[in-house]
């Protein structure tokens, strides 16, 4: 005979502590070094929009898209300067990495 645990529709149950271990994202330092590698090509705005991102993920948006605007207000430029820095800091990371 087992015991089941009472789980409604739209809820969490927190008393069992395995579902609330999280596994931390292990970064090598072998990682932290190309990251750190790869900055050095970034213009200023550039690496200003990386750490953005890296303090608030929510600026991407669940299909792995920025979110344009809320960058271009937190940085307070337009929404086309924003989009033309994102779009270069793209084709520099995919040389960087790929290239």
């Amino acid at each position: 005979i087992t015991k089941k645990a009472q789980i409604l529709k739209g809820t969490v149950s927190t008393d069992k502590e395995e579902v609330l271990m999280i596994e931390e994202p292990a970064y090598s330092p072998h990682q932290v070094m190309e990251f750190e590698e790869l900055t050095l090509n970034l213009t200023a705005i550039q690496k200003t929009i990386v750490g953005l991102i890296i303090q608030d993920p929510t600026l991407i948006k669940r299909g792995g898209k920025l979110n344009v605007r809320r960058i271009s207000e937190k940085l307070g430029l337009s929404w086309f300067t924003t989009n033309k820095h994102i779009k270069n800091l793209s084709s520099v990371i995919y040389n960087e990495l790929w290239g």
